[in-house]
């Protein structure tokens, strides 16, 4: 798909001064944004098996030759960020699968408020394409301009490969031997991010954000994430960049999260009108 550019999202607060005819128009186009989320996003296949695996069916190099580290690297000795940060408690409803939409969908403005909190300008976003080799998979990119610590604005670009897999270091019972319960799901996003400062050459850094349900749908939505590990005189401000793209993230998610229960009500009414009630994209185990 083509670049999209980011617009400023409106703030929740500058609505409370529509009329009511433009508040029914915008429920409106919630709602049909909400529909067009559904049959839009609803090709994500779930893998079973691990992300590594999951990963292995999808090219390694994007086309512009900038490569993913492969995951057992990448895990060997991370910068952990987070363990087991909670997203969502547990009665959600919502399962790993549900968070590709929900951060990624038409009417998500996940990706706007992130960029508006990272100081981005200049945003080129490119949403996700499922892979039609491997359905689990999907691709994204990113361009803007970002703000680097003396050297000023620079250009960066940003390369995101998705699965949604079935990983069994997501389960809870994954740490004890004798249990054979089955592999949690496990929504897996790996980013590389390269900024280009010029004579000083290009700086990448990557990392791992892994959504998933250790209890299966009676527990929270977690999340765990990594970096690679930096290294060289500037590490410790690397690391530094790490954890505050990580809290940026989390505000992010807790701004967008606020918008989901109307939405899910909203999609429960459209089905409703349509004469079939399924309620928001959960599995049956989840109702």
């Amino acid at each position: 798909p083509p670049a999209e550019s980011l617009e400023p999202r409106t703030s929740p607060d500058s609505r409370s001064g529509q009329s009511a005819e433009e508040s029914s128009e915008s429920e409106a186009d919630a709602k049909e944004d909400a529909q067009s989320d559904r049959e839009s996003l609803a090709g994500l296949a779930s893998f079973d098996g691990s992300a590594a695996a999951a990963f292995c069916e999808l090219e390694c190099f994007t086309s512009e030759g900038v490569g993913f580290t492969p995951l057992e690297e990448f895990l060997a000795d991370p910068l952990v960020l987070c363990e087991s940060e909670v997203l969502l408690p547990g009665g959600s409803c919502f399962e790993p699968a549900d968070v590709f939409q929900l951060l990624y969908g038409r009417s998500s403005k996940f990706v706007a408020r992130y960029q508006e909190l990272r100081k981005s300008t200049d945003v080129q976003w490119v949403s996700p394409t499922i892979s039609p080799t491997a359905p689990w998979c999907a691709t994204a990119s990113l361009r803007s301009t970002v703000p680097v610590p003396v050297l000023g604005r620079k250009p960066y670009r940003e390369y995101i490969r998705i699965a949604l897999c079935a990983e069994p270091s997501c389960c809870s019972s994954a740490a004890d031997p004798r249990s054979d319960a089955p592999a949690a799901p496990a929504l897996i996003v790996q980013q590389v991010g390269i900024v280009e400062t010029g004579s000083f050459g290009s700086f990448r850094s990557e990392s791992l954000f892994m959504f998933m349900q250790p209890d299966w749908c009676s527990g929270p939505l977690v999340l765990k994430a990594v970096a690679m590990k930096p290294n060289g005189r500037f590490a410790s401000r690397a690391a530094d960049g790490h954890h505050k793209a990580l809290a940026d993230f989390l505000t992010a998610w807790k701004l967008e999260s606020e918008t989901w229960p109307s939405a899910r009500m909203m999609q429960k009414v459209s089905n409703s009108d349509s004469g079939h009630v399924s309620g928001p994209p959960v599995s049956a185990s989840c109702a």
